[in-house]
């Protein structure tokens, strides 16, 4: 495992060599980056899926706002196509 100090190095040094800031290298190292057509609702990204819990578990439904993902070995809802930039598990 590598120190936390060795770490903040690491993303000082990338940070110089590609022109970032360290949180945006933190960000990019993290798989948190945008796509074009890309939104946001109340700072989550859309993927336009909802989680419904019913009784026995839950399930998938459309929804233009929704934000949730689905994991990569669960199936999507009917009808669902995921956007371009979409990748689907945790």
């Amino acid at each position: 495992m590598i120190s936390r100090e060795k770490a903040r190095e690491g993303d000082e040094r990338l940070a110089t060599m590609l022109d970032w800031t360290p949180s945006e290298v933190r960000d990019y190292l993290a798989g948190r980056t945008t796509r074009e057509g890309a939104r946001f609702v109340d700072g989550e990204l859309v993927t336009g899926l909802r989680r419904v819990y019913g009784t026995h578990g839950y399930s998938y439904r459309l929804d233009e706002d929704g934000t949730d993902r689905i994991a990569a070995w669960e199936e999507p809802p009917p009808g669902y196509t995921p956007p371009p930039w979409y990748r689907p598990g945790y």
